[in-house]
């Protein structure tokens, strides 16, 4: 089987690096991380917001698996943010 390539090294979450603010992103989906008081650090070009997937991976600890996946596959995504992500 062929290793998985990121394209993007220098890629850092325009919510924040850190991996709370990845795992609400991944359930909530842009909007509703949006809704629960988190604010961009970082604007991209998109093509429409991130859908949820709280409803589709069956549990928490299925979507830490996740996490764990992407940043052992691409080490640069914990860069940290500019600022803080926190709800206001």
């Amino acid at each position: 089987m062929a290793a998985l390539k990121i394209t993007q090294p220098n890629w850092v979450s325009v919510y924040g690096a850190d991996d709370d603010t990845l795992f609400r992103l991944i359930a909530l989906g842009s909007d509703g991380l949006t809704k629960a008081g988190y604010s961009r650090v970082k604007h991209e070009v998109v093509t429409g917001p991130m859908p949820v997937f709280g409803s589709v991976i069956k549990t928490s600890d299925d979507l830490w698996r996740i996490i764990a996946f992407i940043r052992s596959v691409n080490p640069s995504s914990l860069k940290p943010a500019l600022a803080p992500a926190a709800p206001q």
